[in-house]
């Protein structure tokens, strides 16, 4: 059994998509590679491990840019990390992950790599620490109250359209300024996750509020 670590091609992403569906039960991938044009994973992103030419382990990385200490510093995005079920548990992450480190390190590439991990005790076996958490909390609306010494709210809360793209973009450029963490949202970000784009994840709200 032969295994290699390396960038997938252009041809070879019909593969990464169904890896990806199979690993995260997804919908069945594009049978046309013409069809993949619209990824939102570029070839050149991944590093994978093929088993004598078969894709068994998926990984990417997005070019990001996040706030440290007031500055905008270059991170690579981890995503898409997954290992069909007949070929797990062969150390094809660790593989990987050794040699993404050490590519960047050595072409002083994005010395930050960041994640949003299900379970974080995976990922620290690979050199991550967990700085921020996720929480959800179940409330019932009777509880939910203004601060008694608030005072009274004028205004309202609506569904924000796409011609005020420009106002959202700089209420999140305004808020992550100071704070340290946040990406550097680009436009095919906004296009895609934010406002829908091919995924129709819809548009954010936007608090209205009357002078």
């Amino acid at each position: 059994m032969t295994t290699e670590i390396r960038p997938l091609n252009h041809e070879e992403m019909p593969q990464f998509n169904e890896l990806l569906a199979i690993v995260f039960g997804g919908e069945p991938p594009p049978s046309e590679p013409s069809q993949t044009s619209d990824n939102f994973v570029q070839p050149e992103w991944t590093l994978c491990a093929l088993e004598d030419g078969h894709l068994a382990t998926s990984y990417a990385a997005f070019p990001f840019h996040i706030r440290l200490n007031g500055v905008a510093a270059p991170a690579a995005g981890v995503t898409c990390v997954g290992t069909h079920p007949a070929y797990r548990r062969r150390g094809n992450l660790r593989r990987i992950t050794e040699t993404d480190f050490r590519n960047r390190y050595e072409r002083k590439e994005q010395p930050v790599a960041i994640l949003l991990a299900s379970l974080a005790a995976i990922y620290q076996r690979y050199g991550y620490a967990v700085v921020s958490t996720t929480q959800r909390a179940v409330i019932d609306p009777r509880d939910i109250a203004f601060k008694p010494d608030a005072p009274e709210p004028r205004g309202g809360v609506r569904r924000a359209t796409r011609d005020e793209l420009p106002l959202l973009k700089q209420l999140y450029r305004e808020f992550i300024e100071p704070r340290n963490g946040y990406i550097h949202r680009g436009d095919p970000m906004w296009q895609r996750n934010i406002i829908g784009g091919s995924r129709n994840l819809g548009v954010p709200l936007l608090a209205v509020y009357e002078e």
